[in-house]
């Protein structure tokens, strides 16, 4: 049975988010439009009818051609989200230029938004991305305050984060009536992101409002997070599971997945999992890359009713990959790996290991070094000094793998220098994090260090060694 506990988003995640998510349309954005250019931004974007949404994307992209900058920005998000045309991201970068170059504060926003992703180019672009941003604020686009407020958070542009700024920034942009700055405020004073100890009644407060005056659905869900782990309120599992309830009938993803994981878990009854299974699917088709985490996890273990299925495991770990999400990246590299689910492709274990490594994610940096350490079937030369670093950064990240894999280069003097001391202290820590092949290996190297060099250890584990 698989029984694992969703990490509540705070403030930080926005950040990620909005980096890999494209920002849902609203014909507010194109307020002032002529009135065949708001037509068929209505059927591109509210049509579930392929012809109308064809036939109004080409009437959108003559328009385009004629100079209409509220058409290039629904152009734009077609072209980023794949609505009714092929997905390009660079594409969609062009034709959000051609929007904010013609003065629309919204083509502004999403211009800057894309040149912070480095959406449609090689890496980011902070400098360019604070210009637009900066003009679609003084242009009255209360969306830009809140992206540079996650900027300044970041650090993105700047020298260092400023997170007092970013506080300022979140809050002005709430208080003038923005929901989802309300709610990102919200889960900030919940997660204590702002510097400060967590203020769960604060947080509420603001979420509130949100549920109330914008009927944000991610507000209704953050209520349902605070009743269930008793934040600020009471614990209350009706509660919580009757706020979960309402931001699904929204169609938020992230409420469906939750459901999800509560059907999964027995919250507020016996574990289901065909039912958490139905509501994972029902994210799923809102693109919620952990809601494909789940199911590919259900198929990879087992779980009552559902039996273990390779292929199908391997299917919802490329789909949850192909969105970014850094667990499913990995596993899916060791699926290629190994091949598990599907065939055997070195390079495409190599391609998703260095994907999630790239953003920092601890397993994935053990997994890639440990290509460069043993010379992976003539895709990877090896390297002891990379798998080094690498695991050298999984360990500044409290990796128990990575800390036992340091510690075998440090004990043969392979990619680093020979250490005895650093092994024996890496050992022992992965072992007190659980991971159990580092206790053998710490009881093997301790007889060899002097008594001295047991002195320095204990030191550095600032604790007695048994």
């Amino acid at each position: 049975m698989i029984m694992m506990k969703f990490l509540i988003h705070w403030f930080l995640s926005a950040i990620l988010l909005s980096l890999a998510i494209a920002r849902d349309f609203s014909l507010k954005e194109i307020e002032g439009a002529p009135d065949p250019v708001l037509t068929a931004a209505r059927n591109v974007t509210e049509s579930d009818e392929q012809a109308k949404v064809a036939e109004s994307l080409v009437e959108l992209r003559r328009a385009v051609v004629d100079g209409d900058r509220f058409a290039a920005l629904v152009v734009g998000y077609c072209e980023e989200t794949g609505k009714g045309t092929r997905r390009s991201i660079p594409a969609a970068l062009a034709s959000y230029k051609t929007a904010a170059e013609g003065g629309l504060p919204a083509g502004m926003l999403r211009y800057g938004m894309a040149l912070r992703a480095g959406h449609g180019v090689a890496n980011p672009d902070y400098p360019a991305a604070r210009e637009w941003l900066g003009k679609a604020e003084k242009a009255g686009a209360v969306g830009a305050m809140l992206e540079l407020a996650r900027m300044d958070y970041a650090g993105e542009g700047i020298a260092r984060p400023d997170v007092d700024k970013a506080r300022f920034l979140v809050t002005t942009a709430a208080e003038a009536g923005s929901s989802e700055a309300m709610v990102e405020l919200g889960r900030g004073l919940k997660a204590g992101a702002f510097g400060a100890a967590p203020d769960y009644q604060a947080a509420r407060q603001w979420f509130e409002r949100a549920a109330k005056e914008g009927k944000d659905a991610e507000a209704t869900l953050e209520l349902g997070l605070l009743y269930e782990e008793g934040k600020g309120v009471p614990a209350d599992v009706d509660r919580a599971l009757f706020y979960y309830r309402s931001a699904a009938q929204q169609d938020l993803a992230l409420a469906l997945f939750h459901l999800g994981l509560c059907s999964l878990n027995g919250l507020g009854g016996e574990s289901d999992v065909q039912a958490a299974v139905e509501w994972f699917q029902k994210a799923a088709a809102k693109n919620s890359p952990m809601a494909m985490f789940q199911l590919a996890r259900i198929h990879d273990q087992g779980a009552k009713g559902v039996p273990v299925d390779n292929t199908k495991a391997t299917e919802w770990y490329q789909k949850a990959a192909e969105l970014g999400d850094l667990p499913s990246q990995n596993q899916l590299g060791l699926r290629y790996r190994d091949g598990r689910g599907t065939i055997k492709a070195p390079e495409k274990a190599l391609q998703w290991f260095s994907a999630a490594a790239s953003r920092r994610f601890p397993p994935a940096m053990v997994n890639l070094g440990t290509l460069y350490e043993d010379g992976y079937d003539k895709v990877v030369t090896q390297d002891y000094a990379t798998a080094a670093r690498l695991y050298s950064e999984a360990v500044r990240h409290g990796d128990a793998v990575g800390q036992f894999r340091l510690a075998h280069l440090y004990e043969s003097g392979k990619g680093v220098e020979k250490d005895l001391v650093a092994a024996f202290v890496l050992t022992a820590e992965s072992a007190r994090f659980g991971h159990k092949p580092a206790a053998a290996f710490s009881a093997k190297l301790k007889p060899q260090l002097t008594p001295e060099q047991l002195k320095i250890a204990e030191q550095r584990l600032g604790r007695k060694i048994p």
